[in-house]
Parts: structure tokens; C-alpha cells; sequence
């Protein structure tokens, strides 16, 4: 399954792209082919084969932002004023209260 969903030919069109490297590109495309980044800039040709996806308005980030990744996700905590860090870990601020009273802090 995943093989073809990389074998798909995806071109995002019309957005302001930031790329790693350079200046900002107002009005770009960034061509996917393969599950790669094949092609960026303003005057990219797309085939007739591709899935446009337009982003006019937004930012695209190639090659910038891991998708999967999750950094800068913070979890909702289950009570106030506990909060679940992105990696599984509790941070626990002082003097943490749950709904039903005083709750003890891990050492």
C-alpha cells in the first residue's frame, strides 16, 4: 500500500514556498514525485498526470518540516495544571492539584 501511495506524482501549486535554502518563492509550486521533492520555484511544469493540490494563501515548507515528527506538540493534559510532554514524560509544575485534591509528585 504505501509503495503506491509513494508512486503518486503530487504538485502543490499557487503557495508562498520557503525553502531550506534560499530566498522565499511568492506564488510557487513544489512537485512530489516518487515521495521526493522533485522540483520547486515558480515556473515548474507539472504533467498531466499529477494531483494538483492547491495552496494558494499558505506556506509550503519543503524538506523543512518532519510530518511525523513532534516537536512543539504539547498533549492536553488530563487535569489541570499537569501537562504531558510530546515525548510520553509528565512534567509536573509545583505544587500539582487534580480535580479530587493534592496529588503527589513522582520522584
Amino acid at each position: 500500500m504505501i509503495a503506491v501511495l509513494l508512486a503518486q506524482t503530487i504538485a502543490i501549486t499557487g503557495g508562498t514556498v520557503y525553502p531550506v535554502t534560499g530566498p522565499k518563492i511568492a506564488n510557487a509550486t513544489v512537485l512530489i514525485r516518487d515521495g521526493k521533492v522533485a522540483a520547486v520555484g515558480s515556473n515548474v511544469t507539472i504533467p498531466s498526470d499529477a494531483t494538483r493540490v492547491d495552496a494558494t494563501g499558505k506556506w509550503i515548507t519543503p524538506g523543512f518540516i518532519d510530518g511525523g515528527g513532534q516537536m512543539g506538540l504539547v498533549e492536553i493534559a488530563p487535569w489541570r495544571g499537569r501537562a504531558r510532554a510530546p515525548c510520553g514524560a509528565t512534567a509536573w509544575p509545583p505544587r500539582s492539584t487534580s480535580p479530587r485534591g493534592s496529588t503527589p509528585r513522582p520522584p
